[in-house]
């Protein structure tokens, strides 16, 4: 049995749970230890951070809060923790050398009303180097989204060289959608993507 969730991405869905925390936070890490340092010794506050830099590519998404990052350089200043070292590992590049696990790499699943969508992404280091192997995964994927009946797939490709996003909408046919700066799946890409299908229903029905 589920007895509690802490989560740190937004939702409209109603969670009926007595023990449900949900509020915009870097990451669930924080959420747990900001304000209960005390409970928690320096490889754990470490981790912590690091989990927070994976979650928001060093800070630089759009999901990332600048409270969050004042508190991750405080603790590291107060624990002698090299930040600059963990700044490095949150900008983590996915191997793009079996790419059809680099197609489900951190895949999540979405209901919208009936409307199945999946999503996946990667951090690449430069959009032009690694452009015939994004297209091979896109391809990848169109065979993907037939075999699982998805009304759509989202992929996802970060450049951390720019730290800029794009996104490839893939159902029976492909449309790429860019952002100017490294842009949260959760805070942003998704419920656009949801505002987009659930409109589109709408006007079907109409």
């Amino acid at each position: 049995d589920i007895i509690m969730i802490i989560d740190h991405h937004p939702t409209s869905q109603y969670i009926d749970l007595e023990l449900y925390f949900n509020k915009p936070i870097s990451s669930t890490s924080l959420y747990l230890c900001k304000g209960n340092e005390n409970l928690f010794n320096k490889d754990d506050i470490t981790l912590a951070i690091l989990a927070a830099m994976l979650d928001t590519a060093s800070f630089n998404s759009t999901k990332a809060k600048e409270e969050d990052k004042n508190w991750c350089l405080k603790m590291c200043d107060k624990l002698n923790i090299d930040y600059n070292k963990l700044y490095e590992s949150g900008l983590y590049f996915t191997p793009l050398d079996n790419l059809k696990e680099c197609s489900i790499n951190g895949l999540k699943k979405y209901n919208y009303n009936g409307k199945l969508v999946e999503s996946s992404y990667v951090h690449i280091n430069n959009d032009k180097i690694n452009d015939n192997k994004i297209n091979e995964i896109i391809d990848i994927l169109k065979d993907y989204v037939k075999e699982k009946e998805l009304d759509m797939f989202v992929f996802i490709v970060h450049d951390m060289s720019k730290l800029k996003t794009r996104i490839y909408k893939i159902t029976d046919k492909v449309s790429e959608v860019k952002y100017d700066r490294y842009t949260s799946r959760g805070n942003d890409i998704m419920p656009s993507i949801e505002k987009e299908l659930l409109h589109s229903a709408r006007n079907n029905r109409n």
